[in-house]
């Protein structure tokens, strides 16, 4: 029998927003319909709702990882359980820093038996965020910074040394890093990051 559940709506997209309680549960639902492991990494808005406590709901599931037939099943049938139907895709834009995936860390607020839940870390949120910087990706970066004390050094050495090979202009890339940084840090630090980009792209 499907649990009744309460969800705000978004005002800008009228869809449903989907607390960390919620996404929780939908994780533990369909830990219980899995017969074997399955991994889930969960990125965007979603890794903010349930790891870096974010003080926004999301409204859907976006993953870096494939969704198998047996995953996916597993969570229709959570959302049947809980009475929501949840949106769960995989992100067509995923791009990160280059080492990225060896810094995954696994989500442990649950105790789940099949499926394995990994997030990544709070300042490779932020560079992929960097990357598109739309919507409510400012506030999203700015919430990432301040809640996990991210230091700004952190940010130049993996955007200077593990960005190089996304897909998009280096010059708006450059240009949405440097806001982002002056945006958290003050002018002048996203100046002196600029002058150390400046002076890494001349040494090419």
């Amino acid at each position: 029998m499907a649990q009744r559940q309460t969800t705000l709506i978004d005002s800008e997209s009228g869809k449903k927003l989907f607390s960390k309680k919620i996404l929780d549960q939908m994780l533990t639902e369909t830990d219980k319909n899995l017969n074997q492991e399955t991994n889930l990494v969960l990125i965007g808005g979603t890794a903010l709702v349930i790891k870096y406590l974010s003080p926004r709901s999301t409204i859907d599931v976006d993953t870096y990882s494939k969704i198998s037939k047996q995953l996916k099943l597993a969570w229709q049938k959570a959302e049947k359980k809980i009475g929501l139907a949840v949106p769960l895709s995989q992100s067509p834009i995923s791009d990160g820093p280059y080492r990225m995936k060896d810094r995954f860390t696994l989500y442990n607020d649950l105790k789940l038996k099949y499926l394995k839940v990994f997030l990544p870390e709070a300042p490779d949120i932020v560079l992929m965020k960097t990357l598109r910087l739309l919507g409510k990706d400012r506030d999203d970066i700015r919430h990432l910074i301040k809640h996990c004390r991210i230091r700004d050094s952190i940010l130049l050495k993996r955007f200077t040394e593990e960005m190089d090979h996304v897909v998009g202009n280096y010059s708006v890339i450059k240009s949405h890093y440097l806001f982002i940084i002056e945006d958290s840090f003050g002018k002048m630090l996203a100046n002196k990051h600029q002058k150390v980009i400046e002076k890494i792209a001349r040494q090419i």
